[in-house]
């Protein structure tokens, strides 16, 4: 929020004589003549003068002033350069950010390194160049509290099982100069969580059995994407648990599925079922194995569309 832009020249030459005349009788009750050849009226209107004077001067930014607030902001005046010009290029760079406090300090420096960086140097269009890299880098900074230090995950959507680590390397040389001092930094990629889901379930009557469990597969599998699953189909959001109602519900909603008889949730220990599968804060999803089986007393009939 702006602040408010005050004016400080607010009295006039008359209003300054007034006001120090009320307090004549305060100060100095023998003093009886306000007239204006009275010669402490006009020490008094003498006063009033060199006041409003400099309340005029105190509301206005002279162009000395404007001079010294460039040099302050490290933009000053380059030789032959329009002051209005000068202050125009300052000001572009206010509200651009140069140091890394909170996490979303942290992001946009590394998008913004990331626009430059050799992926995307081919591009014309800066737009387009911007869109490219939304749809292609997920950026995560995630701090962790008990261990003071900031880890800034990076995951490249086109290439997810790679390790990149040539890329975490200059995107950590390119923190390192905005970070504060002390604040330890990791760059890295996800943490992928394998996930995988047995599940046993009813066909309505008159849908393909095969067809039906295929549909369910995919529909779990899209799901369970760390780069275009979730709710929001955006990719899984970092640290995201997965939860056995969320299992049940996709199921539920695919054409054909007349119930959901059993969902078991696993993660890389297969001994062990879930109904909450935690992942830790700089994890994503990785979906493993799904397995869907019909439930053999199922009141259903194999179609055979071919027919």
């Amino acid at each position: 929020m702006p602040l408010p832009n005050l004016d400080l020249d607010d009295k006039t030459f008359k209003e300054l004589v007034e006001d120090a005349k009320k307090y004549i009788p305060i100060h100095a009750p023998d003093w009886t003549d306000y007239n204006i050849h009275d010669p402490g009226i006009t020490l008094i209107e003498l006063f009033a003068w060199i006041s409003e004077m400099q309340l005029y001067y105190l509301s206005k930014i002279t162009e000395e002033n404007k001079l010294s607030f460039l040099k302050i902001l490290g933009a000053p005046i380059k030789k032959d350069e329009k002051l209005d010009d000068a202050i125009s290029e300052a000001r572009k760079d206010i509200g651009k950010i140069y140091s890394a406090i909170t996490p979303d300090d942290y992001e946009y420096l590394v998008y913004e390194f990331l626009e430059a960086y050799e992926y995307l140097e081919n591009e014309h269009s800066d737009k387009l160049r911007k869109k490219q890299l939304k749809d292609r880098f997920r950026v995560k900074a995630i701090p962790d509290l008990e261990n003071q230090l900031m880890n800034v995950i990076i995951v490249d959507k086109y290439n997810i099982d790679n390790n990149h680590s040539s890329l975490y390397d200059d995107v950590y040389s390119k923190l390192d100069e905005c970070r504060l001092v002390g604040t330890p930094l990791y760059v890295k990629g996800p943490e992928f969580v394998e996930v995988s889901v047995f599940a046993n379930i009813s066909v309505k009557k008159g849908y393909n059995i095969e067809i039906i469990e295929n549909k369910a597969e995919n529909n779990l599998k899209k799901f369970l994407d760390p780069i275009e699953g979730g709710i929001l189909k955006k990719g899984w959001p970092f640290g995201r648990s997965v939860f056995k109602s969320e299992i049940y519900k996709i199921l539920t909603m695919v054409d054909g599925v007349k119930s959901v008889q059993n969902v078991e949730i696993y993660g890389s220990n297969k001994d062990y079922r879930y109904d909450e599968l935690s992942i830790p804060d700089n994890g994503l999803v990785h979906s493993n194995e799904i397995i869907i089986s019909v439930n053999s007393n199922s009141y259903c009939k194999k179609v055979d569309y071919d027919e």
